[in-house]
């Protein structure tokens, strides 16, 4: 219960350092930002690269807990019950991983409009098309192997 608070709280950390950089994309005023920096409120996101390594630590802690937990129980798995537990865990996450692909590949050229959205949809390698483009390597999760940059997971 302790690891699942805990991860709890560093993907909200996660979400918060998200949030504040894609505001600071579209912001006009850059003072704002030496304001913000100077305060010591601001330095749980300023210094927010570690809740990204702390929520895959955690989260790789408590998978390893549960199935751990699962091995005393049932004694030592078997080859189809390790194949069992691999796609198990491939199908958590890529449904989430491919609904965020469908949002910005597809239907994100369809509901932004505006001049914010002009820098983010125009260009031969603009993000939305990118992922139009390329969205298998992403359901394979071998992009990296793929020289893909500029979708998702890059």
């Amino acid at each position: 219960a302790v690891v699942s608070t805990q991860s709890t709280g560093s993907i909200n950390w996660v979400v918060l350092g998200h949030t504040y950089a894609f505001v600071f994309n579209f912001l006009a005023d850059f003072t704002y930002f030496g304001e913000l920096f100077n305060r010591k409120s601001f330095m749980v996101v300023h210094n927010g690269l570690p809740s990204v390594d702390s929520f895959f630590t955690l989260s790789g802690f408590l998978v390893t807990y549960l199935l751990l937990k699962n091995l005393t129980k049932r004694g030592a798995f078997s080859p189809l019950q390790w194949l069992t537990f691999y796609v198990h865990r491939y199908i958590r996450l890529t449904a989430p991983y491919l609904v965020a692909i469908l949002l910005e590949g597809w239907l994100y050229r369809h509901f932004v409009s505006g001049p914010m959205a002009q820098g983010v949809m125009v260009g031969p390698a603009s993000a939305h098309d990118m992922c139009e483009k390329y969205w298998f390597t992403d359901l394979l999760f071998r992009k990296p192997l793929a020289g893909v940059i500029g979708t998702l997971g890059a």
